[in-house]
C-alpha cells in the first residue's frame, strides 16, 4: 500500500544518512566544545588590562572599552550556542545554518571591535582568533557534508512528495468507490419504490369506472369540439348579419341597454347568447326586419339580409337546445372523471413521476461517478509509475508498488 510505501522510503532516508548524521553529531559536539573554550576566552578577555606603559594615555579609555564591548559580546553568543539533535538530513542542514549564523555574529562583533586592539596583541586576542578559525574550520564540514549528500536529499524528498501525491490519489478514488455503492444503493431503493408504486396505480386502475376514464376523456374532447363548431356557426350567422345589424345600431330609435346588447353580440355573440336570458336578441332580429322592410335601413340586397334574419332567429332557439345539453353532457362525465381519479391515485401518480425523475438524475450520477473513477485510476497508474522512477532514482532500487 501507499501508505506503507511513505513508512518504508521514511526508514530508507533515514538510513542513507545515518553516517552523515552521525558525522554531523560529532561536529556539533566539537563546535559547542568551541563555544565554550570562545566563552572562556571572551571572560580573560574582559577581565585582562591595557597599562599605560603600552599606550599613551589619550587612547587607554577607548581600547578598553572595546575590549571589554567585545568580550561581552563573545560571550553573549557563545554562552548559550545549542543546536538541534541530528536525526535527518534537515538537521544537518538546520545546525550547518545555525554555525554559520554564529561565525557571522562573532565575525561581526571582531570586524566592528577588534580593529581597535588589534594594534596591540595580546594573548586573549590570539586566542579568540584561533578559536574562531577551529569554529570556520567545522562549519566547512558541515558544509562538506551537505554538498556530499543535498544532491540524494532533494531526490529523496522528491520521491517522497510523489509518494503523498500517490497517498492523496488512492485516498480519493477509495472515497469515489464507496460515494459509487452508495448511490447504486440508492437507485436500487429508488427501483424498488418505483415497482411498489407501478403495481398500486395498477391495482387502482383496474377499478371498473377507473378503467372507462380514457373512453370518457375521449368522448369529453369529441363534445368540445362539437360546441366549438356549434360556437363556429353562430358566429358566422351573426357576421353574416353585421352590416346590418350595425347601420340598425345607428337609429335613434334604439333603446341604449338593447344598443349594448346588440354590440356584444357583435363581439361575442356566444357569451351574449348564453347570458341573455330574455332573448332580446328576438326583440331586436324582429325590429331589425320591420326597419329593413319599411326601408327604414338602406342595404344593396334587403332580401337577402331579411332571410339571413330569419336564419339568425331559428338558430338562436335551436342552438340553445344543442349547445346546453352538450355542456351538460360535458360536465356529467367530467364529474364521472372527476370520481374515478381519486386524490389517492394522483398522489401515487405524482409519488411515480418524482420517483422517475430521481431515478434518473441518480444514475446520471452514477455514470459521472463512473467517468471519474476511470480518471483517478488512469492517474494513479501513471503516478506510480513516477514515484518508482523516482525511488529507484534516489536508492538505487527497483521496487513495484501493489495498490
Amino acid at each position: 500500500m501507499a501508505s506503507e510505501l511513505s513508512s518504508w522510503l521514511n526508514k530508507k532516508k533515514g538510513a542513507e544518512f545515518q553516517y552523515a548524521c552521525s558525522e554531523a553529531t560529532k561536529i556539533c559536539s566539537r563546535t559547542i566544545e568551541i563555544c565554550s573554550v570562545m566563552s572562556k576566552s571572551s571572560e580573560d578577555l574582559t577581565s585582562s588590562e591595557v597599562t599605560v606603559n603600552e599606550l599613551t594615555e589619550k587612547y587607554l579609555s577607548t581600547i578598553t572599552t572595546a575590549k571589554d564591548t567585545l568580550g561581552r559580546k563573545i560571550k553573549t553568543i557563545t554562552a548559550n550556542m545549542e543546536l538541534p539533535e541530528i536525526t535527518t538530513f534537515e538537521d544537518i542542514v538546520r545546525s550547518r545554518d545555525l554555525v554559520q549564523q554564529t561565525i557571522v555574529q562573532l565575525g561581526e562583533a571582531v570586524t566592528i571591535h577588534g580593529r581597535y586592539i588589534s594594534l596591540f596583541p595580546k594573548r586573549e586576542i590570539k586566542a579568540l582568533q584561533e578559536t574562531l578559525k577551529e569554529m570556520v574550520g567545522e562549519q566547512s564540514q558541515f558544509q562538506q557534508i551537505v554538498d556530499e549528500n543535498s544532491t540524494q536529499a532533494e531526490e529523496i524528498q522528491s520521491a517522497g512528495e510523489e509518494t503523498e501525491q500517490l497517498i492523496h490519489l488512492i485516498a480519493k478514488l477509495e472515497r469515489d468507490r464507496i460515494l459509487l455503492v452508495d448511490l447504486q444503493k440508492e437507485i436500487k431503493s429508488l427501483e424498488l419504490a418505483r415497482v411498489d408504486a407501478t403495481h398500486d396505480i395498477k391495482k387502482m386502475e383496474e377499478n371498473e369506472v377507473t378503467a372507462r376514464i380514457p373512453e370518457l376523456k375521449e368522448e369529453v374532447q369529441r363534445l368540445k369540439e362539437t360546441l366549438t363548431r356549434l360556437d363556429a356557426e353562430l358566429m358566422g350567422k351573426v357576421l353574416i348579419l353585421s352590416r346590418p345589424l350595425k347601420k340598425y345600431s345607428y337609429i335613434g330609435e334604439l333603446e341604449r341597454p338593447k344598443r349594448k346588447i346588440l354590440e356584444d353580440y357583435l363581439d361575442k355573440p356566444l357569451d351574449t347568447l348564453r347570458s341573455d336570458g330574455n332573448l332580446i336578441i328576438v326583440e331586436i332580429l324582429a325590429d331589425l326586419k320591420k326597419q329593413i322592410q319599411d326601408g327604414k335601413i338602406e342595404l344593396k340586397d334587403p332580401s337577402k339580409a331579411l332571410q339571413n334574419a330569419d336564419e339568425l332567429l331559428a338558430y338562436v332557439g335551436e342552438f340553445l337546445d344543442r349547445y346546453e345539453p352538450i355542456e351538460r353532457s360535458i360536465e356529467r362525465k367530467r364529474e364521472t372523471i372527476n370520481a374515478a381519479t381519486s386524490r389517492e391515485l394522483d398522489n401515487l401518480r405524482t409519488q411515480l413521476a418524482l420517483l422517475d425523475k430521481n431515478k434518473k438524475n441518480k444514475e446520471l450520477d452514477a455514470v459521472d461517478l463512473n467517468t471519474r473513477i476511470k480518471g483517478e485510476q488512469q492517474s494513479i497508474v501513471e503516478q506510480i509509475a513516477v514515484v518508482e522512477e523516482k525511488i529507484e532514482q534516489a536508492l538505487g532500487e527497483n521496487i513495484k508498488i501493489q495498490t
